[in-house]
């Protein structure tokens, strides 16, 4: 079967489906080299469905984040492509390959509780049976004007799933250090600093790996945050002076 397109509820869809090594059946009455390839085009659907596309039996923690944690905007043009082979110890039928890869546009994306959400997400997704990729090419969060980034979910495969996570921008450095002052990073209060003390521009590169499941704990976030700052004005720094600095 190739490129029957179907239409339902206005969403278009393109399905193909090639069955191969079936002549070895009609002849020796084995699967051994049953090969099927079944691929799927999708116009645009909301990328709250995406889940819908990567079999939770693969890895629960990373479908449960997908499904939590991408919560708004569109999924368009995607193309998913499964592969089944026959295993003959088990005599079943098994996936052995995933590949699939859609535009994300306008998406609304949380990645840790306590930190805002990212709007009006722009990017590519592209999944396999070990990790998700999702590069952002823009978005924003909480005044912070993202212009580049990537979440990674990986070690799908393995007992246990992490994600990594690097995101870059620019914006006031008010709006950054209240950006890194929420839970669990809470680093402008760990500081002593008042944000709303410290005027200028920032570009800020921040970076979170941790394990995918319950219960996480702020120990168990490796984070890293780098800042390069301009026009820095720290207010009545001391004795009603202000301190300046260019870079």
């Amino acid at each position: 079967i190739r490129d029957a397109d179907f239409e339902t509820a206005g969403q278009k869809t393109r399905l193909s489906l090639d069955v191969s090594g079936y002549k070895k059946y009609f002849f020796e009455k084995s699967l051994k080299d049953l090969k099927i390839v079944f691929t799927s085009e999708i116009d645009k659907f909301k990328l709250a469905d995406l889940s819908k596309f990567w079999p939770r039996y693969l890895a629960e923690p990373a479908w449960q984040w997908c499904k939590d944690n991408l919560v708004g905007g569109q999924a368009q043009n995607g193309k998913f492509v499964f592969k089944f082979n026959y295993d003959e110890n088990k005599e079943t039928l098994y996936m052995s390959d995933l590949n699939g890869t859609t535009n994300v546009v306008d998406g609304d994306l949380t990645y840790l509780e306590g930190m805002p959400v990212v709007n009006h997400v722009y990017g590519v997704a592209n999944f396999s049976p070990s990790s998700i990729d999702i590069d952002i090419d823009k978005g924003v969060s909480a005044g912070v004007l993202i212009n580049k980034g990537r979440v990674s979910l990986y070690d799908l495969n393995k007992e246990h799933n992490y994600i990594d996570i690097k995101i870059s921008g620019n914006s006031s450095i008010t709006d950054a250090l209240k950006f890194i002052d929420n839970p669990p990073l809470n680093f402008a209060s760990g500081m002593g600093v008042n944000p709303e003390k410290v005027l200028g521009n920032v570009d800020i590169k921040l970076g979170l790996n941790f394990e995918l499941h319950r219960n996480l704990t702020p120990e168990e976030i490796k984070v890293d945050v780098k800042a390069d700052l301009s026009d820095v004005k720290i207010e009545n720094i001391s004795d009603g002076k202000d301190l300046t600095a260019e870079k």
